[in-house]
């Protein structure tokens, strides 16, 4: 049983002084007595807390977390770049990280002179040198720039050359720590087929990424770390999907609590201070006065606030306004919805609306998506008032009150990768014209036709 262990960290902790300035650092290092109790006062982190790990050779094993979590120094403990504070690691077999583009290059040499180096330090004969030095050349592509020094090389360029030079001889245990991220699809693509014949060959992989694509992609089985402790193991679709959740959850809240300042903010009628950077921006238009506008609420068919949507989901924008003066009135409510980098995906302007109110007095109206059409992404809203809006030429709008921007919401699908602003209802129709597929906003509900559109 003991020959199938790759990885076994037996109650392991990792602490860290947090110290208040380099020079105590320095004095804890050299072990100085005179600095023992100011050393001593400085307080503890626990990066990790009695960590059990069991990773079983020809194991493919994906780390997700968020940062801090503990991760990288796990990872540090297994390769031997940290001793642990208490437990016990114990590593059977040769380990090969790459932990950061690049790391363990010299800047002023070229490529090919870091590859050598490389492979002298792993023992290679001179045959099996250049055997495997051709062999790297071929798979990073570099062509006239693997002559060139390493300081001269983009990031993804680096982490090519990482890669290839850390995999071209078959480690017993590889270690990757976000470096795949950097490089583009042609070379994920590479990558992928590499780690497949490494850990077909009984390599143990393990992978530290934010994407959980990648994860997925390369791995079979996952743990997630939190606050420097594996919080669930599991196959990593099951650790994916429950740790996605737990950051929507996360995401929810954090915008909850943003749009509920907003919707403070906005029923004070203020708008961001001055030096006050910490607080969400509530962007005020005002106009000619007379309505003006409380609250912003996003909700989902049960009323219920929400501010993270699935598409095909249903969907309220919630507007309430207040009178400042009794009198009659004439009123187009307008919503515009924005991508966050700023595109205008879809604008909504009322017919006229005719009302009376006394000073004081609320009314609240609703723009209401059965099916919400749009795909992954944050997207911004921007809610106004009109007296009058001619959407052939803005310039003679009457502008009562307008939140610019001010509110978010995001949407998810199931195709996390999926970079489509918008489902557009569509049939896919065979030669013969039956229909292959009938993607209408009846089939965007949940459960029904097209999986595409159902909730992760």
């Amino acid at each position: 049983m003991q020959d199938k262990v790759a990885i076994r960290l037996l109650g392991v902790t990792k602490s860290y002084r947090l110290y208040s300035s380099p020079l105590l650092m320095g004095a804890d290092l050299l072990r100085i007595p005179f600095f023992r109790k100011r050393i001593e006062s400085c307080p503890l982190f626990q990066a990790l807390k009695g960590v059990d790990l069991t990773v079983e050779r020809g194991e493919r094993l994906g780390i997700v977390g968020r940062n801090g979590a503990g991760k990288t120094t796990l990872l540090k403990l297994i390769t031997g770049n940290f001793l642990p504070t208490s437990g016990e690691v114990e590593i059977n077999g040769q380990v090969q990280s790459l932990m950061d583009a690049g790391l363990g290059f010299h800047p002023e040499f070229s490529g090919r002179q870091n590859i050598r180096a490389s492979l002298i330090y792993n023992g290679l004969s001179e045959t099996e040198s250049v055997a495997a030095e051709n062999e790297i050349v071929e798979f990073v592509e570099l062509g006239e720039f693997i002559d060139q020094p390493i300081k001269t090389y983009s990031l993804g360029m680096a982490t090519r050359l990482a890669f290839a030079t850390a995999t071209a001889i078959k480690p017993e245990v590889l270690i990757i720590d976000e470096v795949l991220s950097a490089g583009d699809g042609y070379f994920a693509a590479k990558s992928a087929e590499r780690v497949k014949r490494l850990t077909s060959g009984g390599t143990t992989l393990l992978l530290v990424s934010h994407s959980t694509d990648q994860i997925l992609q390369y791995c079979r089985n996952a743990i997630w770390v939190d606050q420097g402790r594996i919080v669930m193991r599991g196959t990593a679709m099951e650790v994916v999907k429950a740790y996605q959740a737990y950051l929507q959850d996360l995401e929810e809240t954090k915008l909850a609590d943003r749009n509920l300042v907003l919707a403070k903010r906005s029923s004070q009628g203020t708008a961001k201070s001055a030096g006050d950077s910490a607080a969400p921006a509530l962007s005020r238009w005002t106009g000619r006065g007379g309505l003006n506008i409380q609250q912003v609420r996003v909700r989902d068919a049960d009323k219920r606030d929400r501010f993270l949507f699935t598409t095909g989901q249903s969907v309220e924008f919630e507007l309430e306004i207040e009178s400042e003066v009794d009198g009659r009135f004439d009123c187009q409510y307008h919503f515009n919805i924005y991508s966050a980098d700023g595109r205008n995906v879809t604008s909504h302007m009322s017919a006229p609306d005719q009302f009376e109110l006394r000073t004081g007095d609320r009314r609240i109206v609703r723009l209401v998506y059965d099916r919400l059409l749009l795909g992954n992404g944050t997207y911004v809203v921007t809610a106004g008032l009109f007296r009058h809006m001619d959407q052939r030429d803005h310039s003679t709008a009457e502008r009562y009150d307008l939140l610019d921007r001010s509110f978010e919401f995001q949407v998810v699908s199931k195709y996390r990768l999926n970079e489509s602003l918008v489902f557009h209802p569509s049939r896919w129709i065979a030669p013969g014209g039956e229909i292959i597929q009938d993607v209408t906003e009846d089939t965007l509900q949940e459960g029904k036709q097209n999986p595409a559109f159902s909730t992760p």
